[in-house]
């Protein structure tokens, strides 16, 4: 990731309405757990233990998981970990590679 991909990120409008999810997804093919795509069952148990939403918030995070699911399961790993930012509001996209 390079200051350059942060500085789009810290550009974005604030938003006084939490809308913006943010994924960091272990997606390292060293490891066991993430060969045969087990990422992509990695990020559903993650979604799968939000609680507490408002209905509001319910329905953003739903929108935001679907579209975050279909770049997942369309990813071909290059990196140890993927970032990954939406935001419900205007469906703002993002995503990241890191090494960490």
């Amino acid at each position: 990731m390079k200051t350059q991909d942060l500085s789009l990120l810290f550009a974005r409008p604030h938003n006084s309405e939490p809308c913006t999810l943010s994924i960091y997804l272990n997606v390292d093919q060293a490891q066991p757990v993430n060969l045969n795509r087990g990422f992509e069952t990695e990020l559903k148990k993650l979604a799968s233990t939000v609680r507490g939403l408002s209905r509001p918030e319910k329905e953003r995070f739903k929108v935001a998981m679907n579209r975050l699911q279909d770049f997942v399961s369309a990813y071909t790993p290059a990196a140890k970990g993927l970032v990954l930012f939406f935001d419900a509001s205007d469906g703002f996209f993002w995503n990241g590679e890191i090494e960490y």
